[in-house]
């Protein structure tokens, strides 16, 4: 094989491995997003449940804050805390008792910190195959 053709061979490898360098953190990206998302939910479901810690011992008739997002409240009274009203998807809502809503919450919580875990794993293995790669092209460049 000639000098040239070697030449062009290394060029090629060169490119594939800036390819998938891109691809990778095309994918990088999407996981840091996706974490981001697993995050806040994390945040509302915490907030949902030391709110339902809060008012598990309240009287009847006590005043409380309700969330209703971008930092609003309204105040309310308390007519009942012993029913507590959870999503369980599909537009579907059950009621629970103020235990088995915060177990409810627990479990998703866990769940999430499951996913969480998933994706951190997956970041580090992509940060590892593109430090693989970078380093496969420095080999490349410096190979005559």
């Amino acid at each position: 094989m000639s000098e040239g053709q070697d030449f062009q061979g290394k060029q090629r490898e060169i490119q594939e491995y800036l390819y998938r360098i891109e691809l990778i953190k095309s994918q990088l990206e999407a996981l840091t997003q996706q974490g981001e998302i697993f995050e806040m939910t994390a945040n509302e479901i915490l907030r949902a449940k030391e709110t339902l810690e809060n008012v598990r011992n309240l009287e009847s008739g006590k005043e409380i804050l309700i969330p209703l997002g971008g930092d609003a409240f309204i105040t309310a009274k308390v007519s009942e805390v012993k029913k507590i009203m959870i999503s369980v998807g599909a537009k579907t809502i059950i009621e629970k008792d103020t235990d088995g809503a915060i177990e409810m919450l627990d479990k998703r919580l866990d769940n999430l910190n499951q996913m969480n875990q998933n994706i951190v794993q997956g970041i580090t293995n992509l940060q590892q195959q593109a430090e693989i790669m970078n380093q496969k092209i420095q080999q490349l460049s410096q190979e005559k």
